[in-house]
């Protein structure tokens, strides 16, 4: 896994209908998150629907 990467930044990152919501166009990434618990977390539809702030690491970015 590689250090954080800012998905704001990255070329795969889409928006979605909410301010912090993104979806990924990345699916062969392997994306891991700091998740407070499995029900309360939306990152668990990555890659169609989660907040990047959760994001802790990623090995699928690419700088836009």
């Amino acid at each position: 896994m590689e250090k954080k990467a800012d998905c704001y930044k990255c070329r795969f990152r889409k928006d979605i209908h909410t301010e912090e919501a993104s979806c990924c166009m990345n699916k062969a990434a392997t994306v891991m998150n700091h998740a407070k618990s499995f029900v309360e977390d939306i990152f668990n539809f990555w890659p169609f629907y989660f907040n990047p702030a959760e994001l802790t690491s990623c090995d699928g970015f690419v700088q836009k």
